[in-house]
């Protein structure tokens, strides 16, 4: 589908629902009826452009238009994340360089608790600082004392209690998630509580000469098979599985797919076969 048609109908459906009464834009009364929403000419108004400048980004005759002309247009028309990226797409042809909302990466919808809850596997989901957003049973489960690390980072690469939980630390555990850690204070958001975590690494005797040794090569972990000490059931295995929830860019939900014996090899890639269609079934912990 057209582009220019695709940008179009996105910021007329969002346009038609801002009131103008909520931005303070005070309207002479007219006869006959009034498009809902704001128009055009009030968001070139209240953005400071010339006249004009929005109509021609709404009617896609804008070749090169300015992040911060997205961004502005974003805000007032309030966006969401998948909104925001959908218009970077469209308008701009590029992945969005910021969230568009205040509180992106730090916060997720409610139903995440219900979700999590319901897993039979250890799951819980963390924000962009890697601070638990909330979990399930099967993951307390885990820890000695049934309490979960308040920040997920943090634990596993400064907290001694990992060292032990974790089987294979220094080789399995520490490296990916150092990487991840670079990755992310080397990215456009500055995140203190990340950058404060870099500073204790750095600092720390034991971390530190892993992380000065690390290779700049990122390679993902989801689906990796790692050792892990389960505080009530032992030895075990897990298959680490992520997902980055997208109305939170950078919030993240995690599972870790139980395995009482080291699983042979990597299960092949899901794909969608013609005419067909499969049932996906919860299967239990396999722990027997």
């Amino acid at each position: 589908m057209d582009k220019r048609k695709l940008l179009g109908d996105l910021l007329r459906e969002r346009r038609s629902r801002i009131s103008p009464d909520n931005l303070g834009l005070e309207r002479t009364p007219v006869q006959g009826r009034r498009a809902q929403g704001i128009t055009q000419a009030e968001i070139d108004q209240l953005l400071y452009h010339s006249k004009g400048t929005y109509h021609r980004l709404e009617n896609g005759r804008m070749p090169n238009p300015s992040i911060d002309l997205l961004a502005g247009v974003a805000r007032l028309l309030r966006l969401t994340e998948v909104e925001w990226a959908a218009l970077c797409r469209y308008a701009a042809d590029r992945h969005p360089p910021f969230p568009i909302r205040p509180n992106s990466g730090r916060e997720v919808p409610a139903d995440w608790a219900d979700l999590i809850a319901s897993v039979p596997y250890p799951a819980w989901v963390h924000d962009q600082s890697w601070n638990v957003l909330t979990y399930n049973d099967a993951w307390a489960a885990v820890h000695p004392g049934g309490k979960p690390p308040a920040n997920h980072m943090r634990w596993i690469l400064l907290e001694e209690e990992a060292q032990r939980v974790l089987i294979g630390w220094k080789e399995y555990w520490a490296p990916p998630v150092l990487t991840e850690l670079r990755m992310a204070v080397e990215g456009t958001t500055r995140d203190e509580t990340l950058l404060q975590i870099e500073r204790e690494v750095r600092a720390d005797p034991v971390i530190g000469p892993i992380h000065a040794a690390l290779p700049h090569a990122y390679t993902s972990t989801n689906g990796d098979h790692r050792p892990l000490h389960h505080h009530q059931l032992g030895d075990v295995w897990v298959t680490l599985l992520a997902s980055e929830i997208t109305e939170s860019p950078g919030a993240r939900a995690m599972f870790l797919r139980v395995h009482k014996h080291p699983p042979r090899d990597q299960r092949p890639m899901l794909r969608a076969q013609p005419h067909t269609a499969a049932t996906a079934k919860i299967e239990q912990p396999d722990i027997n």
